[in-house]
């Protein structure tokens, strides 16, 4: 296989960074809760849970609407048709590392 030129290798870091936030949002949200309960402030507890609830909200839109470099279709979903929908198929947890549509790996 050939290396992927740099624009693409570019797309491919932004993507990468995306899913790092993703799940670094995901893996820290019952530890962070856990230290806001511990302020016993039930203000801060809301106020705070619903900040890393909204701000992970956004990066897993961002994320899933993420657009391949090579191809310029959207890279972790595809777009559906009767033909070739699937129950949960814009769903992936970890989201995948092939796009959906031209197998570019994330980490080519």
């Amino acid at each position: 296989m050939k290396s992927p030129d740099c624009a693409t290798r570019k797309g491919l870091r932004w993507i990468r960074t995306k899913r790092r936030l993703c799940l670094l949002i995901i893996f820290a949200f019952l530890p962070f809760c856990a230290v806001l309960a511990g302020l016993n402030n039930p203000l801060i507890l809301l106020l705070g849970v619903g900040a890393l609830f909204a701000l992970g909200f956004i990066v897993q839109r961002s994320l899933n609407r993420s657009r391949c470099p090579r191809c310029g279709e959207f890279f972790f979903t595809q777009v559906l048709t009767r033909e070739n929908w699937t129950p949960f198929s814009s769903l992936s947890f970890p989201p995948e590392r092939k796009c959906r549509h031209c197998r570019l790996d994330l980490y080519e």
